[in-house]
């Protein structure tokens, strides 16, 4: 780092580095030194995507699942026409739910999934005020199969199964997210009372 001091993504590559050493070991002093080190990155590059959502990343991992998502919002109020901004936030909705709801907190498990069931709507809006003289390099913004894969995950997780089940088959027949929907989308149809389909995808994967 001293070599280099001015380089926020390599403070917030550190910061993972050491959220994972810090986890694996329990050692509070490096979850502490990570965290300031994440500040650091997104202080020294506030509009920095990776960065911010390396911040994001290392609040989930720690348990800091407001602060996650704060990062996760933060990054899509920066970068609103990256899809894979919304794809984070999803992601972070998600995980930081799953972390309330393991440690006994369901009313808060239960704001971040309804906020993730929202994600496809705010795409949809945002995509619609695109407008042909702003430039954008990337990806178009649409609801995509990941954005499908988080709607899914939530809507099982609040008891939606049939609801679940039609958004994760979506995730499911892409092929880069086929393996991650897979268990997903096995455990909504089941719950939805669709065995034999449920087998045929477990069968696959």
């Amino acid at each position: 780092r001293q070599l280099d001091p001015y380089t926020a993504s390599y403070a917030a590559d550190l910061a993972q580095v050491l959220t994972a050493l810090g986890l694996a070991e329990n050692r509070e002093e490096d979850l502490a030194r990570a965290r300031d080190l994440a500040r650091e990155a997104a202080r020294a590059e506030p509009y920095n995507p990776q960065v911010r959502a390396a911040l994001s990343l290392v609040y989930l991992l720690q348990g800091y699942v407001d602060e996650a998502v704060a990062e996760a919002e933060a990054v899509v109020r920066a970068n609103p026409w990256d899809v894979g901004a919304w794809e984070q936030l999803g992601r972070a909705y998600v995980g930081g739910a799953q972390y309330y709801s393991r440690f006994g907190y369901e009313q808060d498990a239960q704001r971040l999934l309804e906020m993730a069931l929202k994600l496809p709507e705010r795409v949809e809006e945002q995509a619609a005020r695109r407008r042909p003289e702003i430039p954008w390099q990337g990806p178009a913004l649409r609801v995509t199969p990941a954005l499908r894969l988080v709607y899914g995950q939530a809507a099982y997780l609040l008891g939606r199964p049939g609801e679940a089940a039609a958004a994760l088959e979506v995730a499911y027949k892409d092929k880069s997210l086929a393996r991650e929907a897979a268990p997903w989308l096995a455990a909504a149809l089941t719950r939805d009372g669709r065995e034999e389909e449920a087998r045929e995808v477990l069968r696959l994967y």
